[in-house]
């Protein structure tokens, strides 16, 4: 890796109050800097000189938008939801689908910040690490700054506008600290941080009491791609399939429309430096996807593992000391405290014990066959535990020129948590990779550690349990910056010329004509069977590039907004033929038997144009169908072809009773709830935003390109309110002068806040299908500027 020197990290930043007469659209306080310029829908253009004042810039800009739901944020990472909360209340993670209590989640917290973890990635002395660079340090403490000055600008909490927190105790100003607790939350959501309830949760069996029994009930909690909350499509197109001759990127993140797991879209300039615009998770002042003046690039969620359990062999009578190299070794006790609030509003302490082998924490995960029983425990070493290189990634592809660049950064840090990497750039180079933070353990290791569990673990969900032992602990490559990972040389990656894809399936098929075969277990699946959904990308590209065609830009837009309904299109004949021939069909229904008919169904579906857009009628059936009978092993008639990945399977077992059987309570739910069988999608299909109710188009999982979640509200007639699916959406590409030209929609809007004018903006438009042209030159900001503002602390 590169060395870098350690610089100190600043004191917290003091407010200072308004200088008396000073117009409100200017905080001082001492030595900040950045102008903030509004384009249309209020996306704010951070110009300034040094990445401190960039911080600053993006800093106080997003508290103008979104102050509420960071705040809420950093009284979670900062262990204070009980003191301010009440112990029993929970909040979900949509990231992850993480449902803690707040007291469990104020534990875990205050479990990791006691560690010293987060200020050992910063300053260096956490173990293999090397200090966080200046620049990222300056971003970092700019950003608390600017968030500090924007609050200090309107008067502290009182002035929020905000009802969600105006006045709140809990909105405070904040330090560089806090920044940094967030960046390690989100760098450990597919670990640790979506395994909080079993790390809380893991405490020795009692004398005599009954010994816990494991189950599979809850396998599919495990954090593995396909079980986050969060997926997404991305598209790089290389010089041979595009119209320009240039790279073009999609970038289609599915995430959730609610809580601090959104996108925040704003753009970076540091004239002669950096010019980067895109969309970043809550809280960070880099771009995490986006356009430069030379590379575009985007991430979907990968499938790797991010962490191993191993299995204790405990010594008996005693469940807190295990079996090591032969010799005992006794779990390190940490005890907590956090303040709860009581039903009297008064504050007082609670404490909670954390139990850990030496290196990682014990869990008690009953549902994925992991119960801490007088016999074994089971203990995690978390492969991005030690990871704030994720940090010095960023910052490095926000300024890059082209994808090689990109590739050398995802090399030297192999700092990506849980994402792959999908870059285009205006050479008309197409880059895809799965570099990201994978447990160092070889196919032989696999074999050799096996267990029980693990066997079983591997064969329902790809999770490898290792014996607790010296030689089935990670290993190291030469080529990683850390012990415990894979280096580069083991992680796959493709250049291409025509394209790359990825839709949350595993690094084998970026490209259907070069899989990449031959890489770890560890790394995820080859040779298997593809999503819906990934296949219908797959397919328009394939339409697409036929014959020799190629992308405009428009036709990237049209791809991720034409609403396909994969499955429809395949098995749409098939389905109405096995409705038209039985239409009365029998389902359990209570403690009785009720008969469906099917008559109306069939004509509808027969009419339906076997998409997700506003005016589709039907779409509705064949979602409810496809959730209540895709999981059945008897819904395919033929199988996966390795030789024919992208086409199969694909036909229809319309014999099977639980396809008919799907079919009628499809039909069944909708009626009970008054949904018309025809009903228009968009008449059904909502986002509540304030007094609105705005009608969507897209799909659920399952062949969608457009994956929207809706959840069916039975009370309410339809799918009332969207929580999830396409964020960020971005298109770019070069024109033939090499100037950039993006476009992108943010689905749910920029700002959380409802008195906001761009709380629901953006989500109109999305409705329409309206993309939003993404202004990263002086001229086209000064054409659609709606507001200018220099803001200084």
């Amino acid at each position: 890796m590169k060395k870098r020197h350690a610089r100190p990290i600043a004191a917290a930043i003091a407010l200072v109050a308004l200088a008396a007469g000073m117009p409100s659209t200017t905080a001082v306080a001492a030595g900040y800097e950045a102008e903030i310029r509004r384009t249309q829908f209020g996306i704010p253009h951070i110009k300034a000189e040094g990445w401190g004042n960039l911080g600053f810039g993006v800093g106080y800009a997003f508290a103008q938008d979104n102050i509420c739901v960071m705040a809420d944020t950093f009284v979670t990472v900062n262990a204070e939801r009980a003191k301010y909360f009440g112990p029993d209340g929970t909040y979900r993670s949509e990231a992850n689908g993480v449902v803690p209590r707040n007291i469990d989640s104020d534990y875990y917290y205050q479990w990791i910040n006691e560690s010293g973890v987060i200020e050992g990635l910063v300053d260096g002395t956490w173990p293999n690490v090397e200090p966080l660079s200046q620049p990222v340090v300056q971003l970092s403490e700019g950003w608390a700054a600017g968030y500090n000055a924007q609050l200090a600008a309107i008067g502290g909490a009182a002035g929020v506008s905000d009802p969600a927190c105006s006045g709140a105790a809990w909105v405070r100003p904040i330090t560089v600290r806090d920044v940094y607790r967030r960046y390690y939350q989100l760098i450990m959501f597919a670990s640790k941080g979506a395994l909080l309830n079993y790390i809380v949760g893991a405490q020795p069996p009692l004398p005599g009491a009954p010994t816990p029994q494991a189950s599979t009930a809850d396998v599919d909690k495990l954090p593995r791609g396909e079980n986050l909350g969060i997926g997404s499509n991305a598209w790089a197109l290389g010089e041979a399939a595009t119209d320009t001759g240039r790279g073009m990127l999609l970038g289609n993140p599915h995430f959730p429309w609610r809580g601090p797991e959104r996108f925040y879209e704003f753009h970076l300039t540091w004239p002669g430096k950096v010019n980067v615009m895109g969309g970043a998770l809550f809280g960070s002042p880099l771009v995490h996807i986006g356009v430069t003046d030379h590379v575009a690039w985007s991430h979907t969620v990968s499938v790797p593992y991010r962490f191993t359990p191993y299995e204790l062999k405990l010594v008996p009578g005693d469940p807190t000391a295990y079996v090591w190299d032969g010799e005992i070794k006794r779990m390190k006790t940490t005890t907590v405290t956090v303040d709860v609030k009581q039903p009297d509003g008064s504050i007082a302490p609670s404490s909670h014990t954390f139990y850990e082998a030496h290196f990682g924490p014990v869990i008690n995960f009953e549902g994925a066959l992991m119960p801490w029983t007088p016999a074994v425990a089971y203990a995690l070493k978390d492969a991005n535990e030690d990871n704030f290189r994720a940090l010095e990634h960023f910052l490095e592809v926000n300024q890059a020129e082209t994808a090689g660049e990109v590739y050398n950064t995802l090399a030297e840090h192999v700092g990506i948590p849980w994402v792959n990497t999908i870059v285009a750039d205006d050479r008309g180079a197409a880059f895809y990779a799965d570099m990201s933070v994978v447990p160092h353990h070889t196919d032989e290791q696999l074999t050799r550690c096996a267990t029980v569990v693990g066997e079983a673990l591997k064969a329902l969900a790809r999770l490898p349990v290792l014996d607790g032992r010296p030689d089935c602990m990670p290993g190291t490559d030469a080529d990683a910056p850390v012990p415990g990972i894979l280096g580069a040389g083991k992680l796959p990656s493709l250049f291409r010329r025509d394209y790359v894809a990825n839709s949350n399936n595993s690094h084998w098929l970026p490209n259907e004509l070069q899989p990449l075969e031959g890489y770890p277990y560890v790394t995820g699946a080859e040779r298997s069977a593809l999503t819906p959904r990934a296949r219908l990308g797959l397919t328009m590209i394939r339409e697409e590039l036929a014959n020799g065609g190629t992308f405009t830009l428009e036709e990237v837009q049209q791809a991720v907004f034409n609403n396909r309904q994969y499955l429809g299109e395949i098995l749409g004949d098939d389905l109405i033929d096995a409705c038209r021939q039985t239409p009365q069909v029998p389902i359990q229904e209570g403690n009785g038997v009720v008969v469906v008919d099917l008559t109306e169904a069939c004509d509808v579906l027969d009419a339906w144009d076997r998409k997700a857009n506003l005016d589709s009628e039907g779409t509705a059936i064949f979602r409810e169908f496809v959730n209540a009978a895709y999981a059945a092993n008897t819904f395919w008639l033929d199988r996966f072809d390795a030789s024919r990945p992208v086409d199969t399977p694909g036909k229809l077992n319309a014999l099977s009773p639980e396809v008919r059987q799907g079919l009628a309570r499809a039909v069944r739910k909708l009626q009970n709830a008054g949904v018309a069988l025809d009903a228009k999608l968009g008449d059904i299909q909502r986002a509540k935003r304030g007094p609105l109710s705005i009608p969507i188009h897209g799909g659920s999982e399952h062949g969608m390109f457009n994956y929207i979640l809706s959840p069916f509200n039975a009370a309410e007639g339809g799918y009332t309110d969207t929580t999830y699916g396409s964020s960020f959406v971005i298109t770019a590409t070069w024109d033939a002068i090499g100037k950039p030209r993006a476009e992108a929609i943010l689905t749910y809007s920029l700002s959380t806040d409802p008195t906001s004018p761009h709380f629901a903006d953006q989500t109109v438009a999305y409705s329409s299908k309206q993309w939003v042209p993404l202004h990263m030159d002086e001229a086209a900001i000064a054409a659609n500027l709606v507001s200018t503002v220099t803001v200084t602390g």
